[in-house]
This record gives C-alpha cells, structure tokens and sequence, in this order.
C-alpha cells in the first residue's frame, strides 16, 4: 500500500498560492469517525500516489507530528482549468469493516474477432463501472477480455465480467459494456451528407420565397391604402 505524509494546516487563512510556491496543495482528512482536518500534502508526492491509485485504491496516511494514521481514499481531486495542476483533494478515511463504492476505470484485453476481420468499430458504451466491496478488497480497474466479440450480434454485458472475490458490480446486470457496430460503407456517409444538404437547400429556398411573398405583399396596392 502506497504511502502519504501529510501535514496539519493551522494557518487556515495563509492563501493557498503560499502553499503552491512552498509545493503543497491543500486539502481535508474527513471520514464517519474523525471530525474534518484541513491538511496539505506535497503536490509532487501526490501526483506520484494518485498516478497509481486513482480514486480506487486505498492509501496509508500519517500526519506530521501526530499520532494520526489511517487508510484514506482519494476523493474529489481539483485542477486548474488551464495548467491542469492539481489546487485541491479530499482525503476520506473510511471504516474497514464496511463496503464502500467507488467508481473504477475499464480496461480491455484480446482482440475482437468482429473488429479485426469483419473491419466492426468497437462500441464502449460505459467509461467507469460502480462496484462495492470491502476497502481491502478494492481494486484499481476492471479488465474486460472483448474476445468473446466475435459478431455483430454480441456484446458484453455487466453479468459477463468476471470479479475478484468480495467485488460486485452496482446497476443492472443486462447493461452493455462493449458491442461491435457494423462499419458504414462510404456509399452511406456519401448519401447522409448529401440529403443534409438537400436539406439544406430545401430550408433556404423557403425562406426566400417566404420573404419574397411579404415583400410582395407590402408593396401591392392594397397594402398602401
């Protein structure tokens, strides 16, 4: 298990921009049995960990010159809209005795016959998968062998996903994970795109002659009297 220093922010109004020059970003240790605790931790040192863990995977902590210790999850990590620093996290330190959700990233393994032979585009209908378990038995991803891909008719749903023991999947069985879609011959896209702009056409010339009939209509006899 991956390891974090962190340190007690007593000068709660010292700006964070203080804390980036000195190399920390701060952040709060939160949990069900500890009252919140702001903290900073070293931003290179946590750029380190989460590159590893993420959000799923527990992490040891220890606050300088305390006796505090635990086991956290990464929670809620903030960047800058424009360096894509990291400015902010969270630190939840959770019971272990409890399940705990978290979301976890989906990675594939084999080759799909459907793509390599048949030239399918393969379709990933969901980015991450909830899943439940105890904090010692979370795990970082979720590997999906797409073998079983063999036609268009295929897919794989949450039910086909093998698990480690003490992990289950949130949400419904029958959601599809991974599917192949059938390629679209370039006589298709050739067609879309030619009704669109008949379309196209068809919309302006309307409007044309719906401005010429009220100018028209404006300037008729009738009209000035």
């Amino acid at each position: 298990m991956l390891k974090l220093s962190l340190k007690p922010r007593t000068q709660l109004k010292r700006k964070a921009k203080m804390l980036y020059k000195d190399g920390y970003i701060p952040g709060v240790l939160y949990g069900p049995a500890i009252q919140s605790v702001p903290v900073s931790v070293g931003v290179r040192e946590f750029e380190r960990v989460y590159a590893s863990v993420g959000e799923s995977m527990l992490v040891s902590i220890a606050i300088e010159g305390e006796d505090t210790k635990g086991v956290v999850l990464i929670r809620n990590p903030q960047r800058d809209v424009v360096s894509k620093d990291f400015i902010h996290t969270d630190f939840y330190q959770l019971p272990l005795d409890k399940p705990v959700e978290v979301a976890v990233p989906i990675a594939t393994t084999g080759e799909s016959r459907a793509v390599l032979e048949m030239d399918g585009v393969l379709i990933k209908n969901v980015q991450d998968i909830t899943i439940r378990a105890l904090p010692q038995a979370l795990i970082q991803e979720l590997v999906v062998d797409i073998s079983s891909l063999e036609d268009f008719d295929t897919a794989i749903t949450f039910a086909d996903i093998p698990l480690p023991d003490g992990v289950e999947i949130v949400g419904s069985q029958d959601t599809v994970v991974f599917s192949v879609q059938q390629p679209r011959v370039q006589t298709e896209i050739e067609r879309e795109q030619q009704e669109d702009s008949q379309d196209t056409v068809s919309e302006e010339t309307e409007t044309g002659e719906e401005e010429q009939d009220k100018t028209t209509e404006e300037n008729s006899p009738d009209s000035s009297s």
